[in-house]
């Protein structure tokens, strides 16, 4: 006796045709690799970015100084690379240069070598102890209010335009007192401004005792959430709400930018 296998339909029920509107999305494979391309560069913070760029620049030099292939590497060029990188940086810069080469990596769909390795996390140590602890490193020691003022007084004697001296005393006041990180209150990717991200006039809000500042988004804010600090007038000449009062005065920029 012979048995044919049969399909039966109810089993494996036609799946309905898809829509114009969803048909242009499946097909749309170029918008989907752009879609792709922005998420992944979004995935971390401008600043992160260009540190990143930094260490994958090392990284691609190194591997052709020494004709390793760099896509996709090796475990032990990795060690390399970072054994390579101690002579010149500290064991923290070291760590996010190494960041930067998984990064690089899995954006090109490649595994990381330097991801989970156990090996590499015993070279790190063995540059940490190389280096020595931390606190006999010599410290970079903090900007004084006297210094600040200072340099205040640096920049009138400065053959710079009445523009810039008052934008540098803004941002240096501002900075000092508002306790900011520089990607806070300034673009640091030339050409790259971004209105939804990076600070502009709009931000400011004046009231009576001085101004509030809203900060977008900042290194511990990633998903962008968004804070507000108030700066007070002083009775100093570094007073960062007569500083940026000035400048606004001369800045002819709209308050969108």
């Amino acid at each position: 006796m012979h048995y044919h296998a049969t399909r039966s339909h109810a089993s494996f029920p036609l799946l309905p045709r898809p829509t114009i509107c969803q048909h242009q999305c499946l097909t749309s494979w170029r918008a989907l690799e752009g879609r792709l391309r922005h998420l992944l560069h979004r995935a971390v913070a401008p600043s992160t970015s260009t540190t990143y760029r930094a260490g994958i620049q090392r990284y691609y030099a190194f591997c052709h100084a020494l004709g390793i292939n760099p896509l996709p590497g090796t475990k032990h060029s990795i060690y390399l690379f970072a054994a390579y990188l101690s002579q010149t940086l500290q064991a923290n810069t070291i760590k996010v240069y190494l960041a930067a080469v998984s990064h690089l990596h899995l954006t090109h769909g490649f595994s990381s070598p330097a991801h989970n390795n156990p090996t590499l996390n015993l070279v790190i140590r063995g540059i940490q102890r190389s280096q020595g602890p931390a606190h006999l490193r010599p410290k970079r020691l903090p900007l004084t209010i006297g210094m600040l003022e200072h340099l205040l007084q640096l920049l009138e004697a400065d053959p710079l335009s009445r523009h810039d001296i008052l934008m540098l005393k803004a941002a240096l006041t501002f900075g000092f007192f508002g306790f900011l990180r520089v990607s806070e209150y300034t673009l640091t990717t030339r050409g790259r401004f971004d209105p939804t991200l990076h600070p502009t006039k709009s931000d400011i809000t004046w009231v009576k005792d001085g101004m509030h500042f809203f900060i977008k988004k900042s290194k511990t804010d990633q998903v962008g959430k968004g804070t507000t600090i108030a700066m007070g007038y002083t009775c100093r000449a570094s007073c960062p709400v007569v500083a940026l009062q000035a400048f606004f005065k001369v800045c002819k920029a709209p308050p969108g930018s």
